[in-house]
Parts: structure tokens; sequence; C-alpha cells
């Protein structure tokens, strides 16, 4: 038997990136960083998933795509607080 990781890798990642939104100082630029683009992978990968499985919404890459605009905005502070 053949496990894809298209299948397991959502479940297991939404786990640790619930852990992780517990776990991070959201109120640092850098981490937050970090943790928008763990949603966004976590995201994309769960729309492959569904996708694979003959949901075609695009809902699931709208997500991916809006953490993926949060992490170029969260990377935006940290460079700005670094040239203060």
């Amino acid at each position: 038997m053949t496990i894809s990781y298209a299948e397991v890798l959502p479940t297991e990642a939404a786990t640790a990136l619930e852990a992780l939104m517990v776990t991070t100082d959201r109120s640092d630029p850098l981490a937050e960083t970090v943790l928008c683009l763990v949603e966004c992978a976590v995201r994309a990968a769960s729309a492959v998933a569904a996708h694979r499985h003959g949901d075609n919404r695009e809902e699931p890459l709208r997500e991916a795509l809006g953490a993926a605009r949060a992490a170029v905005v969260a990377v935006s502070f940290a460079m700005a607080e670094d040239t203060r």
C-alpha cells in the first residue's frame, strides 16, 4: 500500500500548526512570518489533497494565498523594525 504525502501531510501539519498558533509570540513579526508561511503550506497541501479527490473549489487556494500575503506583511514589519 502506497501512502500519499499529499493526504497525510495536511492532517499532520494542521496538528503542528495548531500547536504553533498557541505557542508562538504573535507580536514578533519574524515569528509571525514563519507561522504564516507554515499556515500557507498547510493550506496549500490541503487544497491539493482536496483537488485530487475531485473538490475543485477555489476557496482552499484563496486561503493559502491569504496566508502567503499575511507572511509578506509580517516580514515587511520585521524589516521596518530592523531599520529603527
